[in-house]
């Protein structure tokens, strides 16, 4: 054999070896992020609704994916970037809390917090290494727009599942725990199947984002039905199809809503009863839209200042400690102020620094729709909360933030300025 073909078939056998690698990747992505809705709701079954902790099964599938994210970060070459950020998460949010780690609450919240971080990081790395791409991501949230809505839909038609508000008997939400985590994810699974309607007009297309939409209306968040709205007004207006076409489609839609109301009036109407004594209930009209959240801030300031023993607490953060005064709510349910509590100054703009830079990723114009995504991910982390340390919704938020680094590399043709 000569030396050329020697050459040639080591080339070939190189080139075959990194197609098995990437290959895998992209099947440990599916294996290990694709079940999120069916771990859940199954978590939430076993368990009648509720969240066993740290030892539920839910948190040790995430335990799972975060040994998996370690793993990636770690094997081969260690970017600058993410030696960077694991160096900061260890000095200004694990390291002030070491003592707290044996409280279950605490290594809870940390695992929420650090497993969206841990998988942007997998994330990038393996894009930079071009084992991951925007289809792959694309894929995986459109795999979810069709299993979230089934494992809601599926135990509402079997007559089983729990309500949003169960001591109200108000709305609908199978058996997930997380109510606005879900309200999150299903909003933005609409916005993305909205987006796929109106490009290319189909059954399946149509029938995935009715099936969404009715998810929503029956988990009956403020929130989520303020989001289908603006879904829906985003892409009439951006969306290059004719005048008729939209017509058709939004009249289309609304045949919709009319075939699907027998089957939730009961649910809608005591959701909008819900919403009319919490109008007339609250002191204002923002306390109202907020839900109260804005009543909860001074009172976790107020009991700090009167109670916390270390007094630059919010340098570095309290835990869980705020908590206390909280019942039954537990968190203020705005992630920047849950995070000034949690992790002080200091951790707060670390995580608020690390999350923002993906608004300012550069993309192509088909591609612009991934930023106002975002925007709508971190006005609800900012208003309602539970989407930047929330377990169900972080590993959501993490894959966003990879869809949009992917569509970035590929629109700058290098992946290396992922490291």
């Amino acid at each position: 054999m000569t030396t050329a073909a020697c050459l040639r078939k080591n080339h070939r056998i190189v080139i075959s070896a990194k197609r098995r690698n990437s290959l895998l990747n992209k099947e440990l992505l599916y294996l290990l992020f694709l079940p999120l809705p069916l771990v859940d709701s199954f978590n939430g079954m076993i368990n009648g609704g509720g969240n066993d902790g740290i030892f539920s099964l839910g948190m040790m599938y995430r335990l799972c994916i975060i040994t998996y994210c370690c793993f990636v970060i770690l094997k081969g070459t260690i970017s600058k970037r993410s030696f960077i950020v694991l160096v900061v998460v260890m000095a200004f949010i694990v390291l002030p809390h070491v003592f707290d780690i044996m409280d279950t609450s605490f290594l809870s919240l940390a695992v929420k917090t650090l497993l969206p971080v841990l998988c942007i990081e997998a994330f990038l790395k393996e894009a930079a290494e071009g084992k991951l791409g925007r289809d792959d991501f694309e894929k995986l949230i459109e795999a979810w727009s069709i299993l979230f809505p089934l494992t809601i839909l599926i135990p509402f038609f079997l007559g089983l599942g729990f309500q949003t508000y169960g001591s109200e008997d108000v709305g609908y939400k199978g058996f997930f725990f997380a109510q606005n985590d879900l309200c999150f994810i299903l909003s933005i699974l609409f916005f993305f199947c909205c987006g796929k309607l109106f490009k290319k007009t189909s059954t399946l297309n149509a029938i995935r984002l009715l099936l969404i939409g009715v998810c929503i209306i029956l988990l009956g968040m403020k929130s989520g039905y303020l989001l289908l709205c603006v879904s829906i007004a985003y892409w009439v207006m951006r969306s290059e199809i004719t005048l008729v076409k939209r017509i058709g489609i939004i009249i289309a839609l609304c045949v919709a809503v009319f075939a699907i109301t027998p089957f939730v009036i009961d649910i809608v109407n005591s959701i909008l009863n819900r919403w009319m004594y919490f109008s007339t209930a609250k002191s204002s009209f923002m306390d109202f839209l907020s839900s109260g959240r804005l009543e909860r801030i001074p009172v976790a300031i107020d009991f700090l200042f009167s109670t916390e023993s270390n007094p630059l607490w919010f340098i570095f953060g309290t835990g869980m400690r705020y908590s206390e005064c909280l019942a039954p709510f537990g968190l203020i349910e705005m992630d920047l102020f849950d995070f000034f509590f949690q992790f002080g100054v200091i951790g707060t703009a670390f995580l608020l620094i690390y999350y923002l830079r993906f608004l300012f990723v550069r993309v192509s114009e088909d591609s612009c729709h991934f930023r106002f995504v975002l925007l709508i991910a971190f006005a609800l982390a900012f208003f309602a909360g539970h989407v930047l340390n929330s377990a169900l919704s972080a590993m959501f938020f993490s894959v966003l933030c990879g869809l949009i680094w992917s569509a970035r590399t590929e629109v700058n043709g290098v992946t290396s300025d992922a490291n």
